[in-house]
């Protein structure tokens, strides 16, 4: 509405006056009937002067005739019609036909000696123009006759702007109820909190929810409503006092009445109708997702293992298959494709899970302190033994140790682990007696021990003992598939230890991932990801992100994407296809080495 307009509060006012005055006028007419004090020729013209002079209309109506008798200036004024010509003229004229029988009605009821008021009556101007007005009615004497005096205020504007705030509500109200009914038909659980942290309002799926009455929950603050650890509502509030930009959904447990637990995240949003005091709460209900996460996480991995690709699916099985029996294992793969993580696999699978697991990394140790690793030694067996020690195996005792680079021990130490295995027996360095001990032991190795063993280098006794069972790990060349689960899982690894708000990877970068022969493995991935992600600028890694020798030609080799969606098998026999048999152009199109390629081949038993 325009400044100029008058408030409702300003017109009750007015018409309060309006009122005063009325009274005054119903004096001057009981004086005009015979009062004492001054003449009567007096008292009209005292009557005369207020009616001409009024700012309100007034109008004389006959009883009888129904017809308007006399009308002051601001009448005319108002009804765009002259005195003369309202002189005379018919209610009906004046007041729509609808309108009439009710004036009449409370004409009557004031000429039986009532007094009353109308509200925003419609009148009709001489120019067919409807105008509103509040009428105060009550009974006087124009010469000489019974007459209605209607005492009238314009209050079109008035009239005009209710019905617009009527309009306003009523719009209010629908957008309201479509808001409700939108927010329960996606079933979210949504709660008005106000500035005291009472719950004002809570959604229908809230209620559904949380098995709660509305007398639970109306008035009573959050924490008492929902049902939180401390841990979790000491969260809620510390998100509340962030400023919004950097505030992220707090994940809680909500355990219904019913006993039924949700998974929760829940988003802490300033209420707009009330700045710095009350806040909304929504609530997205995560457990379906969690669900369907952990069922994912089963089909596509086995402890903490990732893959869906038909090799690996196949390792699994391996792996469930391997644990179920003591022998000893020696996984086999190239650096970095995950011997440990196979090994503790192994571990976690078997009867042994609840007893220790020990890796021990064989590379780059001398003999003795190789040897004291893993068998302990006495004090003053070397310079340096200034106590007791206990070796590995020891504290292995009842579990599993993973001997990784196995292939990188000297003779004397294979001597030593040979005599461990055959007899479950071991010899601290500087002492003479044997030690008996109860482990598991898992080997590794990046190394072809059978050519060693050939060439001298390794013990071909020691070397069959450690293939009691074979596991051979996948290249990630020859995985692809797997490629994208693999990044993504270590992408949402690196931002949850970081606190980094990157979550997806762009097309581009990943078809970069998917191109490149990965001499690293899963271990150069993870690097190459995690590089990505501390140089990304926002919320996707893009191709300028990754690391520098992902993107230089000579690095890597081609690899035709066609592939990247077939099983191993099929891909193998593809590129072998495609490549008119030439197992060279075959090994290229699949990014693997000819020796790799040659191997693959008889493990899949595919023929010349």
């Amino acid at each position: 509405m325009k400044d100029e307009k008058k408030t409702r509060e300003e017109l009750i006012e007015e018409m309060v006056e309006l009122r005063q005055r009325v009274d005054y006028l119903e004096n001057l007419v009981t004086e005009s009937r015979g009062g004492a004090g001054e003449t009567v020729e007096e008292s009209r013209e005292r009557f005369r002067t207020l009616f001409e002079t009024a700012a309100e209309g007034i109008l004389s109506i006959d009883i009888e005739t129904r017809q308007f008798r006399y009308a002051n200036p601001a009448a005319a004024r108002m009804l765009d019609y002259s005195i003369e010509e309202l002189k005379g003229m018919q209610l009906e004229q004046l007041y729509p036909v609808a309108k009439v029988d009710y004036l009449l009605a409370e004409f009557d009821a004031q000429a039986a000696g009532e007094k009353g008021s109308l509200d925003a009556v419609p009148c009709v101007r001489k120019d067919g123009g409807i105008i509103y007005v509040d009428v105060i009615a009550t009974l006087g004497v124009v010469a000489g006759r019974e007459c209605v005096i209607n005492f009238c205020r314009d209050v079109t504007e008035r009239k005009l702007a209710d019905e617009e705030i009527a309009l306003i509500k009523s719009e209010l109200e629908r957008s309201r109820d479509a808001m409700l009914s939108i927010i329960n038909h996606l079933r979210l659980v949504s709660a008005l909190i106000d500035e005291r942290g009472k719950v004002t309002f809570l959604s229908d799926t809230g209620f559904a929810v949380l098995r709660l009455e509305p007398e639970e929950v109306h008035g009573r603050a959050w924490e008492k409503v929902f049902p939180l650890k401390e841990s979790d509502r000491t969260q809620i509030r510390a998100m509340a006092r962030l400023p919004a930009d950097r505030r992220t959904r707090v994940p809680v447990i909500i355990e219904s009445r019913s006993a039924r637990r949700y998974w929760m995240d829940i988003e802490v949003v300033d209420d707009p109708r009330q700045p710095g005091g009350g806040t909304i709460f929504f609530m997205y209900d995560m457990t379906e997702v969690r669900d369907l996460r952990q069922r994912l996480e089963k089909e596509v991995g086995f402890h903490d293992l990732v893959g869906r690709s038909e090799v690996m699916q196949s390792l699994f099985k391996q792996i469930g298959s391997v644990a179920a029996v003591d022998w000893t294992v020696l996984i086999e793969g190239e650096t970095g494709t995950g011997k440990e993580l196979v090994s503790r696999a192994i571990h976690e699978a078997s009867a042994r899970r609840n007893r220790p697991f020990v890796p021990v990394n064989c590379a780059g140790l001398t003999d003795s302190l190789l040897q004291s690793q893993l068998f302990g030694h006495k004090r003053g067996a070397f310079t340096g033994a200034v106590s007791d020690q206990k070796g590995v195996f020891e504290e292995a005792d009842g579990g599993t140790i993973f001997l990784d680079e196995i292939g990188d021990i000297s003779v004397n130490v294979q001597t030593s682990l040979l005599r461990v295995i055959e007899t479950m027996e071991f010899t601290r360095l500087g002492d003479s007696r044997p030690h008996k001990v109860d482990v598991r032991i898992v080997a590794a190795t990046n190394r072809d021990l059978k050519r060693a063993a050939k060439a001298g280098d390794f013990r071909s006794d020691l070397l069959f003992r450690l293939r009691g069972i074979r596991v051979a790990l996948p290249p990630l060349s020859s995985r692809r598939e797997d490629i994208p689960l693999l990044a993504g899982e270590f992408l949402h690894q690196g931002a949850a230890s970081t606190g980094r708000r990157v979550t997806e990877m762009s097309e581009d970068a990943m078809r970069v991932l998917l191109r490149y022969h990965w001499p690293g493995n899963v271990r150069q991935l993870k690097s190459a990801v995690e590089y990505a992600l501390v140089h990304a600028e926002g919320p996707i890694i893009h191709v300028h992100d990754l690391p520098v020798e992902l993107l230089e030609p000579a690095s890597g080799v081609s690899v035709d994407l066609a592939y990247s969606d077939l099983g191993e098998r099929e891909r193998y026999l593809a590129a072998l296809r495609d490549a008119n048999g030439n197992r060279s152009e075959a090994a290229r199109l699949l990014g693997v080495s000819r020796a790799t390629f040659y191997r693959h081949l008889e493990r899949l038993g595919i023929a010349d």
